[in-house]
């Protein structure tokens, strides 16, 4: 349980979000995750966005299965290298 007796772990522990296991039956996809100075964590059966990923104004996507990754303020959409 978190500090403040509320929030799980699961929820409050940040460094979870970047946990896996090439042996995972599915891939697991989380957002608004802090990853501490990265847009996008990538393994090959997680995927993680970054809640600081709208701070430019926009909107970041992963397309399944391909795993291709978009940035788009409304107007255009950039695909974004994604590792893994």
């Amino acid at each position: 349980m978190h500090r403040d007796g509320n929030t799980p772990d699961a929820l409050s522990d940040k460094a979870r979000a970047t946990r896996h296991d090439p042996d995972w039956e599915r891939v697991v996809v989380s957002s608004h995750t802090h990853l501490h100075g990265q847009a996008i964590f990538s393994a090959p059966r997680r995927v993680c966005i970054s809640a600081t990923s709208d701070h430019r104004g926009g909107l970041l996507a992963v397309q399944f299965p391909e795993r291709r990754c978009w940035w788009t303020n409304g107007d255009e959409a950039t695909e974004i290298a994604m590792r893994a």
